[in-house]
Formats: C-alpha cells, sequence, structure tokens
C-alpha cells in the first residue's frame, strides 16, 4: 500500500512539527513512524532596544521584546565577559568601568536563521580599579546603614571575613588553596541580605532595602572581576604538556557555562546562587591553569 499526504507550510505556525504515521495489517499488527520537521515561513527581526547611559555599577536593563520571530536570544554586552543566551526578550547588565559599549543582539528562530541588531551604552562614574575595592566599598556602606538589624550585623561579619588578607594575594586574585572561602562568606552575607530584603516594610525601610539590593549588586560584581581576571589569564596561558590540552580546555569552557549561569541567576534575582557559580567558575579555572603548567612527566 502507498499513500501520500500534502501539509500546507502555510498553515502551520513557524517552529517544530512533526507526523505520526500508523499502519496495521489484516492480523492486526501496527507500525508507527514519526517524522519530525521544522516549518519556517518568517525570518527573524532583531531589536536591541534604545542606546542607554548609565553609571559604573548600575544594572541595566535591555528589552528585546520588538524582536520578531525570535526563538532565543544572544546578548554580547560589548565588555568582554560572557555572552548571555536566554529565551526570555530582556537581559541585564551592570558595567564596571566608564566608556561606550556596543551591545550586540543575536536572535534565532527554530530553523537557526539569524538576525542581529546593536546598542551603545554610556557609563559614567567612578573606576572600578579591583575585585577587593569593590568589597571594601560595599562593606563600607553597609556600616553606614544604620538599621539596627541583626541580619545587616552577621552580613558586615561575613563580608569582613571574606576580605581576610590571608585570601588575598593581591586586589584582583584569590589565594588558590583557600580562595573558595571568599564566596563562602559572602554567600553568607548575601543570604544575611536577603532576608532584610524579605522584610520590606516590616523591619527595614525601604531606603534601607534599596541601599542593600545595591550592595548585593557590587559584591555580584566583584565576584564576576575575580572570575573574568583569573579566566583571561587561563586564555593566554601556554599548556606545557601537549596531553593536558584537551582536559585544559574543558575545564575552562566549564567556568565560561558556570558565569553564563552565574550571570543568570543574578538576573532572575537568586545573587545567592550567583556567587556558587562565580566559584565554580572560579575553581574550574584554576583546574584549567593547573593542567596547562603542568609539565610533561608530572
Amino acid at each position: 500500500m502507498h499513500a501520500t499526504y500534502t501539509i500546507d507550510p502555510q498553515t502551520l505556525p513557524d517552529g517544530e512539527h512533526s507526523i505520526i504515521a500508523w499502519a496495521s495489517d489484516t492480523r492486526a499488527t501496527g507500525f508507527g513512524e514519526e517524522l519530525a520537521f521544522i516549518i519556517d515561513n518568517i525570518l527573524p527581526a532583531a531589536d536591541a532596544g534604545p542606546d542607554q547611559q548609565a553609571e559604573a555599577g548600575q544594572k541595566v536593563v535591555f528589552d528585546a521584546s520588538g524582536s520578531q520571530d525570535a526563538a532565543y536570544l544572544v546578548w554580547n554586552f560589548g565588555d568582554s565577559m560572557e555572552t548571555w543566551e536566554t529565551v526570555w526578550p530582556y537581559g541585564e547588565h551592570t558595567y564596571t568601568q566608564p566608556g561606550t559599549y556596543t551591545v550586540t543582539l543575536a536572535v534565532y528562530d527554530h530553523a537557526g536563521n539569524q538576525a542581529t541588531d546593536t546598542a551603545a551604552v554610556t557609563v559614567t562614574g567612578t573606576l572600578v580599579t579591583s575585585a577587593r575595592w569593590l568589597k571594601e566599598n560595599a562593606l563600607s556602606r553597609l556600616q553606614a546603614v544604620d538599621a539596627g538589624n541583626e541580619h545587616l550585623a552577621d552580613a558586615i561579619e561575613s563580608l569582613a571575613g571574606s576580605l581576610d588578607e590571608t585570601l588575598w594575594p593581591d586586589d584582583s586574585h584569590l589565594e588558590i588553596q583557600h580562595g573558595h572561602k571568599v564566596f563562602a562568606e559572602e554567600k553568607k552575607a548575601v543570604e544575611k541580605l536577603l532576608k532584610i530584603v524579605e522584610e520590606k516594610g516590616e523591619h527595614a525601610d525601604t531606603p534601607i532595602v534599596a541601599e542593600v539590593r545595591a550592595v548585593i549588586d557590587e559584591m555580584l560584581r566583584a565576584d564576576a572581576l575575580i572570575a573574568k581576571i583569573i579566566i583571561d589569564e587561563a586564555e593566554h596561558t601556554a599548556v606545557n604538556n601537549p596531553d593536558n590540552q584537551e582536559k585544559m580546555a574543558h575545564e575552562l569552557a566549564k567556568a565560561k557555562e558556570e558565569m553564563l549561569k552565574a550571570n543568570e541567576k543574578a538576573g532572575q534575582g537568586e545573587p545567592d546562587k550567583a556567587v556558587d557559580h562565580f566559584r565554580k567558575a572560579w575553581e574550574h579555572t584554576q583546574k584549567a591553569i593547573k593542567s596547562a603548567v603542568e609539565e610533561q612527566g608530572e
């Protein structure tokens, strides 16, 4: 038996579809097969939104809702940070340095067709000198808040602990063996600060909550900078043992993947989880560098 079926693609929406064919003989023995296909009548169009201005350290929100036929979007924020892949039409990013940045949005439809658009962000304000500077500034801002709040006191203690000088060889790097403690102490601080945010209107006034949110953002900027610097250094580290090239590349890829997850969690309002992913990015990068510098025979 032979049968032909024709489908008008104009009657179906863009996206993935499937047809299941089922046949049986006189003995009721059946057999089925599925055919998957993609309908692509509309090409994507990208809209990165208007040009914007912001202060260094201020979160910038991008609106790509004017894009069309976008199955998923990829943002590149123009400051050498990792790209941000999402299915939502919104992106957000915090710039740590003054300057003018070109933000590039790429949208893809279900068939893999791509369209791009750009927007400019002009960032003004104080130059951020180091990750430690950001943390020290965050600590000073918390100490200046007179809230009489137990959670605030605990957060200050934990943040101060993350600044333990024995954990910082310099203002941009963490001690290899124990640097993870910096992230652990900061996560404690973030969790306590989130308690204050949750208590808005009960034990914390609105201005205090706003300042706490800003401090959390500053702490995440420090973590992102710590991870970014070490990733950049790893990418320029020569591999002494060719046998370790694949392992080094694998760990570096995992680090970049964790950076993406960190940015995603930060954007979703889960800064405590973002800290975890920044820590993992730092740890994977340390493993990558260890593989690179390891000599043959070791």
